[in-house]
């Protein structure tokens, strides 16, 4: 390896040790060592899952197998992602009555009591352990093949970064780690695939020279058994405690399953990836010892420059799985083993200290067993298969709610765990296909549900076993099944009409494209045998450039507030570097052929869609324009040949597509203004309508004050009419404002330095006692995180405007649920910002009207006109402050606010 690769490497583990102390500071209890405050975001979830779920098995051993065994393999595995499924659409709904549980021990504790909890702790933590040591020697391998450095030297690097940032941060440095250790990986592998078939031809030939060898089930008994084996362990939802240990982390039931949803897609392609990896492997190097398979192909064929990042991707692969399996290790043996045997319970400081500690020595023992005590890894990896004969059937019992005693747990795991050893012992000969486990289970389930059925009748309680486990569906009538066909188009409709609406990055789906953009960079274009002029690495490096961009935007809710507000630069930057630049380099280097002209032209209409049309001019010319330069200037002369037929194709889809978009994003953007025109005449038209009574109730208040000035016994009536006349001349003031914020006048808003915690606290205090004084609503304000002396740049007026006008929404939406309900408005410090928090527990928005709830007319009242957010965030985004908004149907809704602090 070249000191390019070598410094790649470093530059992986240095980043992993940065973002593990980085983001894993501050912690100061077990709880937020195990789950932190369960506030991660959707794409650092779907990184965690996915990270820790392709680890070295589902890389490194898929292309091990798919080596020896062919494809079949391949179907296996696909075992994976439908488990990841079957977990989202019936385990995590169930999830809710675990909540504050930290561990999948802790779950059995709440169902089964200190047993229940104790044993599971003890099989999670063999487990676990086993998991550890096996990853351990992967990351040595990896050190001494790429690298050339010592097995124990590998070891002690690769593994001791692990150690010290997950002893260190806990559960936050592990799910950021795991971020970056997903990206990584998942550029790696379809990277890799790409420089291997670019050689031989594509799919099509790679698939086509193997077809008698790796395309049927083999004939051999043993490798039949191993097969089947297989399969059944693949399929069946064991409950793994690192994904259940992924849902407590969670804030709530239906991000865990789009977690699970989207982390189970993603293993789709990367399982499509390694299988051509091992059978490319079997091709070209069919002598080398099938555990090999991956590193050897990466060390083969991989090109100078991108060695290292193989390196790093094998390391991410392993490590994203180790440090998982690390931090459940240390929360099971503290919380769920130590803790309820002891007899009190230790003070928050010392547990997470004692936490922190066996995290570290454990790590160190597993290098110990690893290098030096091989025999009790064999014995830990049997005992380990008692796992699933010990506990899935109790967890899943727990889960629906046919819960036993204690006493009926331990049977059932004693029972469980005998029933292995029995089958191991005297039937696994005379039924090879069945795996022990799966008897185990069995005889854990007739003794469990044995004594849950006694355990009813005793009580005098009703069996019920179909209350939880059949869904309930609500009855249709026949004219609804013949309204389902037109509502499915009305419903496209209305979606389609969104999505060209005003406020580009605010109904833009900025995710949607950066996955798809993703995925197109990231998925194999060598289908079929083409032309390659520039050379695979130039445009592989381009390409993961563009990736990282893509990944960016993914992660764009995790950035550090200060440069959140560079984000509209970030998205334009991806927008011009992704689509125009590096598909017309494609394209050229494809020699122009017709799929990838066409996907030039679709490029250049979909950049239409998403950017202005001045923008789309610009970045298109100077997008087609750099790329063709750099194409040119990387070819030698005399390479690029081509005919007229292909350049008459070429230019014929590129100028249809820039004039189909041009037309488009120009009637587009007219429509959009006309809407932004005729919103701004209604606004002034109303201000109009309003400023006119106002007037006349200003005159009229003036002239009664001096009717009844000095009068006795009317002094009451005179300070009423100085409040209706301040109210009124408050009024006026608000809709000037309202109109010159509008309209864009330079003088509308005013911003100044204040004191945000009295400000907002003066701000909150002045709203109208509207609903306040009905006993069923309640308002709880605390600012006690955020110091007196922090500054935020703002025109008071605006913001009273925008805090007023959340503050009624939302007693209105409790209002609208059921005449009750609390409205929290928090502060708080949060990397150098102020976030304020206004949650409230009405009706929520429904799931439909989120993504534009925030454009003009778009309202969820029967006499709202829509306006409201709109113009809150129109006002906010002038005085530098990001608002999100996020709503759960019937549960509630919740506004951030993050305001930039000044000195």
């Amino acid at each position: 390896m070249t000191y390019v690769d070598i410094g790649m490497v470093v530059a992986y583990l240095v980043a992993t040790l940065v973002i593990g102390f980085f983001k894993g500071k501050g912690i100061k209890s077990l709880k937020e060592y195990a789950i932190s405050h369960r506030e991660f975001s959707l794409p650092v979830l779907v990184s965690t899952i996915a990270a820790t779920l392709i680890g070295g098995g589902s890389s490194m051993g898929l292309a091990t197998k798919v080596f020896v065994y062919g494809i079949p393999f391949f179907f296996i595995f696909l075992g994976r992602p439908f488990v990841n499924l079957f977990l989202a659409y019936v385990i995590a709904p169930r999830m809710k009555q675990f909540e504050g549980r930290i561990s999948i021990a802790d779950m059995m504790g709440q169902s089964y009591g200190k047993y229940g909890q104790v044993i599971t702790g003890i099989g999670g933590l063999i487990r676990s352990l086993v998991g550890i040591a096996t990853q351990v020697t992967a990351i040595g391998f990896v050190f001494e093949y790429f690298l050339g450095v010592s097995f124990v030297i590998g070891v002690i690097i690769g593994f001791g970064i692990i150690i010290a940032y997950t002893s260190y941060g806990g559960i936050r440095a592990v799910a950021f780690t795991d971020v970056l250790q997903f990206c990584i990986l998942i550029s790696f592998i379809p990277m890799i695939t790409n420089h291997v078939l670019a050689g031989m031809g594509g799919y099509f030939e790679l698939f086509k020279s193997t077809q008698e060898t790796h395309f049927s089930f083999p004939t051999d008994e043993t490798a039949r058994v191993f097969l089947v084996s297989m399969f059944i362990i693949e399929f069946l939802p064991l409950l793994n405690p690192l994904v259940i240990h992924r849902f407590l982390m969670a804030k709530d039931t239906k991000l865990m399953q789009r977690s699970l949803k989207i982390s189970a897609l993603l293993q789709i392609p990367i399982i499509f990836f390694i299988t051509a990896i091992g059978i490319a492997a079997f091709r070209l190097f069919p002598e080398i010892n099938p555990d090999l398979a991956l590193p050897h192909l990466i060390s083969t064929m991989a090109p100078e420059g991108f060695k290292g990042f193989a390196a790093a991707g094998l390391l991410a692969i392993i490590m994203s799985s180790a440090d998982s399996i690390l931090n459940v290790a240390s929360i099971l043996l503290v919380n769920d083993i130590i803790a309820p045997l002891s007899k009190k319970r230790l003070p928050e400081e010392k547990e997470l200290f004692i936490t922190k500690a066996f995290s570290f020595a454990m790590g160190i023992a597993a290098i110990a067993i690893a290098l030096e005590f091989r025999e009790i890894l064999g014995i830990g990896l049997y005992f380990a298969g008692f796992w699933a004969p010990l506990t899935v059937i109790p967890l899943y019992a727990a889960f629906f709610k046919l819960r036993a005693t204690s006493q009926t747990f331990v049977a059932s795991a004693i029972a469980g765990c005998c029933s292995f050893l029995l089958w191991d012992f005297f039937g696994k000969e005379a039924f090879p296909y069945i795996p022990g486990f799966l008897v185990g289970m069995a005889g854990n389930a007739l003794v469990f549900f044995h004594g849950y059925y006694r355990e009813r009748r005793l009580f005098g309680e009703e069996l019920n076993f179909t209350g939880d486990l059949i869904p309930k569906v609500a009855p249709r009538t026949l004219e609804d099944l013949f309204d389902e066909p037109l509502s499915k188009p009305q419903r496209f409709y209305k979606r389609a009409k969104a999505f060209f609406a005003p406020e580009f990055l605010d109904w833009i789906p900025i995710s949607a494209f950066a996955t798809f953009t993703l995925a197109l960079y990231t998925l194999p274009s060598f289908m079929w045998d083409i032309e390659n002029l520039m050379g695979t690495s130039l445009l592989s490096f381009l390409k993961l450039v563009g990736g990282v961009m893509c990944v960016m935007l993914i992660l764009r809710q995790e950035w550090l507030p200060n440069f959140k507000g560079s984000f509209t630069f970030v998205w334009h930057v991806v927008l011009l570097f992704t689509i125009p630049f590096v598909l017309s380099m494609n394209a050229l280097n494809a020699g122009l052929t017709s799929e990838a002209s066409f996907q030039l032209g679709v490029g250049l209409f979909l950049l239409s869609i998403l950017c202005s049309w001045e923008r789309f001019l610009a970045f298109s010319l100077i997008g087609l324009t750099g790329g063709t330069v750099l194409f040119f200037s990387c070819v030698p002369s005399g390479a690029f040949v081509l005919t007229w037929k292909k350049v008459l194709f070429f230019f014929q889809s590129v100028i249809f597509s820039f004039i189909v978009g041009y037309i488009f994003a120009r009637s587009r953007d007219r429509t959009i203004q006309s809407k932004v025109d005729n919103f701004r005449s209604m606004a002034a038209q109303i201000a109009h309508e309003l400023r006119t009574p106002l007037q006349s109730l200003n005159l009229a208040t003036q002239f009664l004050k001096q009717k009844i000035f000095g009068k006795p016994g009317l002094e009451f009536l005179h300070t009423e009419m100085e409040e209706v006349f301040e109210a009124s001349h408050t009024l006026s003031g608000r809709i000037t404002f309202v109109l010159g914020t509008l309209r864009g006048d330079k003088g509308a808003l005013k911003p100044l330095k204040c004191y945000a915690k009295e400000t907002i606290e003066k701000i909150i205090e002045a709203y109208p006692d509207v609903g306040r004084d009905d006993e069923s609503f309640t308002l709880k304000v605390n600012f006690r995180k955020v110091s007196k002396h922090v500054k935020i740049f703002v025109d008071k007026t605006a913001l009273t405007h925008v805090i007023h006008n959340l503050m009624k929404n939302a007693y209105e939406a409790m209002l609208t649920k059921d005449d009750q309900g609390t409205l929290s408005i928090s502060g708080r410090m949060e990397d150098g910002m102020l976030v304020v928090d206004i949650k409230d527990t009405g009706c929520g928005i429904p799931k439909n009207l989120m993504r534009k709830i925030m454009m003009p007319f778009v309202t969820t009242k029967t006499s709202g006109t829509g306006v409201g957010l709109y113009f809150c965030k129109h006002v906010l985004n002038k005085m530098n402050v990001e608002m999100s908004l996020n709503s759960i149907e019937d549960i509630g809704t919740s506004v951030t606010l993050v305001f930039p602090v000044r000195k």
